[in-house]
């Protein structure tokens, strides 16, 4: 029990300090490096993607009328 209270006052007497803002300051170090590999080039205008449709849309239903007119006969 002592324990208990020996530790939550521990506890409440440190309270960790937090800086807002953290600021690193690189003036001092100049860091220059050469880029190999291929150029890169803006692209500014892409092609339209063109999907092929997923559902194939009837426009004949001459096939299928035959059918049920002979079914009705």
């Amino acid at each position: 029990m002592i324990l208990a209270l020996f530790t939550l006052a521990l506890a409440a007497e440190t309270q960790p300090t937090v800086h807002p803002v953290t600021e690193i300051d690189f003036e001092e170090l100049d860091v220059t490096a050469l880029r190999d590999g291929a150029p890169i080039t803006l692209i500014t205008e892409r092609p339209k993607p063109n999907f092929p449709p997923m559902l194939k849309i009837r426009t004949n239903f001459d096939d299928q009328t035959q059918s049920e007119v002979n079914e009705v006969k």
